[in-house]
C-alpha cells in the first residue's frame, strides 16, 4: 500500500557542525523554505558510526502524539536497539 505524503518532504544535509553549527547556522540564514512552513525535522547525527551490539538513542519522540509508536513499529524490523532515553543532554 502506498500513500503520498500529505505534506512535501526537503532532504537537507549539512556539515560543520563541529564548527559552532557552521552548516545548521547557515541554512537558518538563508533557508530553501519559509521557516514558518516546517512542521517537523528529524537529525540523524553520527548513526554512521555504530559499532555492533550499540544502540541508537531517539530523542524527541514525545514532542508529537503517536511519534515513538510509529518509530518502534518501522524499526521493529531493522536489528538496530532503539532506545527512548527521558532525558535531554
Amino acid at each position: 500500500l502506498e500513500m503520498a505524503p500529505r505534506r512535501s518532504i526537503i532532504f537537507a544535509l549539512w556539515d560543520g557542525e563541529e564548527k559552532e553549527l557552521l552548516g545548521s547556522r547557515h541554512w537558518i540564514s538563508s533557508p530553501t523554505v519559509p521557516l514558518r512552513q516546517l512542521k517537523f525535522a528529524v537529525n540523524i547525527d553520527m548513526v554512521g558510526r555504530l559499532q555492533k551490539n550499540q544502540h541508537v538513542e531517539i530523542g524527541g519522540v514525545r514532542t508529537a502524539p503517536g511519534l515513538r509508536e510509529i518509530v518502534s513499529r518501522h524499526n521493529q524490523d531493522s536489528g538496530l536497539k532503539a532506545d527512548f532515553p527521558w532525558e535531554i543532554p
